[in-house]
This record gives C-alpha cells, structure tokens and sequence, in this order.
C-alpha cells in the first residue's frame, strides 16, 4: 500500500482508533464522510474562491478543500499539509490546486497549479487539532487573476459566529459515514451551536473541551462536513463579499450527534493578525 496519510476528518477520535480516523477531514479513503445532509453545486461560478487541493504522492487522489485569499495565497488546514507517518509537513512541490471546478475527477492537467511554498501557523499542534490554530497557507508559484477571493472577518469580530447563525461548508468528502466520495463539489448549510452543548461534546468524544475562542462548533440534525471536507472554507454572504470565518478542522460522527463540526476560527484576533500578515492581506 502506498503512503497514505491517516488525516481524516475524524482525526482526533483517532485517539480511540490509534490512528487519526475521527478529528480531521482529509484523505480519500478513510473512515468519515464528505458533506453529509447537503446537495450539489450547480455552477462553479457560484463558489470561484473554492480550491481542490491535490497531494500527488498518494496512489489514488488526495483531497483537502482550500480557498483563494489573495492572488498567491490559498487558506486551508495545517493538517492538510502534514505527514502523518513521518514528523513533519510534506513539501510543497508536492501539492498542487485547482480553481473553477465542479467535478474533481474530471480537472486537466493544465489546470492543475503548482504550489511555491507551505507556511503553517507556529502554533499549531498536530496531536491537538481541538487546542486550534489549524490553519496553513499556500503560496502558489504563478499569480492567479480575474477570481473573486474570500473575504476574512475582522480581527475580533464574531458577527456571523452566534449560536444559531447558518454558515455554508463546501467539500468533494465522501456523503455518508464510511461511504464513497464525492466526485462533485457539495455544499451544506450548518449552524453555529451552543457553547456549553458543544463543550460538552467535545469533552465527551475527545476527551478535552474545544478552546472557544480558536474554534467554532457547527452542526445540524443529520448534516455535517467530513472526511475529504478538511480545509474547506465556512463561508456567509455578506453584502456582496463571501467572508470566510472558518476551515474545517474537525468532528465527530459525520452527523450523527448534531453539533459535531468544529471549524478554526478566522476572527481570533491571534489567527486573523498572523494570516493577514502573512499572506498580505490588509
């Protein structure tokens, strides 16, 4: 069997597993679910920002999700980029995007973009997805113009992140817990969940309470992100802007237990202030 990295969305409850199977949604294959409870997007253009994210070492396709942020920059999760069988991150020339389609299986090769450099937030912690800071960007080699971005949420604002408020995840994770993937793109509306239900959740699943003010919690009755769905952007409109105010990080049960998504949380001042800096982004 070819390296394959154990990422999957359900990471964390890899704990129970030995290998990281319930906390992160990343590779094909394993364990987990895409969007779970959603519906196809009908035309690309609706999401340009949405990136496929491709790991080239892997025998069968290896998908995270991402979004353009700038020109060079697209955001996705750290552990996306990370080795899970060796201590440390893969190299960048080992990854490549795409932008503008709907059908992951059917991407040229032509429109497949080359990737210069992997910047992760110093604080992540791979063993710990729910202490936060799950957040890498992607420099790419060429500029990529005419395509709208995301917009990120200001350093500290919440508007959009109450309990109750919908965000939209968008993913090629697989439909069903320990189902088939997703050959094309899907989307879910989820909402944000209570604090101390999702507390509460996490210490029961995980086995330690997610950190706050670094993730969000987001789920609804039978629907959820999941494997193939990790560093897909959480994203509300917002005028004429789609602000981006998570990634998918991690979760438990695909569904099963309502608000069971945790996604990294763009507005933490720490997280917002190291990404605008890095990326450019004013």
């Amino acid at each position: 069997m070819a390296i394959r990295a154990r990422m999957t969305f359900f990471a964390m409850l890899a704990l129970l597993l030995a290998l990281p199977a319930v906390a992160l949604a990343g590779s094909r294959g394993d364990p987990g679910s895409e969007i779970v409870g959603g519906r196809m997007v009908d035309d690309a253009s609706t999401y340009p920002f949405m990136v496929a994210v491709d790991n080239t070492l892997y025998d069968s396709p290896f998908y995270c999700g991402g979004a353009l942020l700038t020109e060079r920059y697209v955001i996705t999760a750290a552990h996306c980029v990370a080795n899970a069988t060796l201590d440390g991150y893969f190299p960048p020339d080992v990854y490549r995007v795409a932008l503008g389609h709907l059908n992951r299986e059917e991407i040229p090769d032509k429109d497949w973009l080359p990737v210069k450099r992997i910047i992760v937030e110093p604080d992540y912690q791979p063993a710990a997805f729910y202490l936060g800071y799950d957040v890498a960007l992607l420099e790419l080699v060429d500029p990529v113009k005419g395509v709208e971005f995301v917009t990120l949420p200001k350093a500290g604002d919440r508007t959009g992140e109450r309990t109750g408020d919908p965000l939209t995840a968008l993913g090629w994770g697989v439909k069903y817990q320990i189902g088939p993937d997703s050959a094309r793109l899907r989307q879910v509306t989820l909402k944000v969940g209570k604090a101390k239900t999702c507390k509460q959740q996490s210490i029961d699943y995980l086995g330690e309470p997610y950190t706050i003010s670094l993730l969000i919690c987001v789920g609804a009755p039978g629907k959820s992100f999941c494997n193939g769905d990790s560093g897909g952007p959480l994203i509300a409109r917002q005028g004429a802007r789609w602000v981006q105010h998570g990634i998918v990080s991690g979760g438990v049960g695909c569904g099963l237990y309502g608000w069971d998504g945790f996604i990294t949380r763009l507005s933490n001042p720490d997280i917002n202030q190291w990404v605008r800096k890095t990326a450019g982004v004013k």
